[in-house]
């Protein structure tokens, strides 16, 4: 799901430590924006 919106996943795990997930998900532009409240 993150991929087909253009979006990544990165992972950092340390030992006896635990992990951290990101998640990254680029903004809409207003265009963007416009065009879905319009549709």
């Amino acid at each position: 799901i993150v991929e087909q919106h253009g979006g990544s996943i990165e992972v950092e795990s340390r030992e006896g430590e635990g992990s951290t997930f990101t998640v990254r998900l680029p903004l809409s532009s207003a265009k963007s924006l416009s065009a879905a409240a319009a549709g």
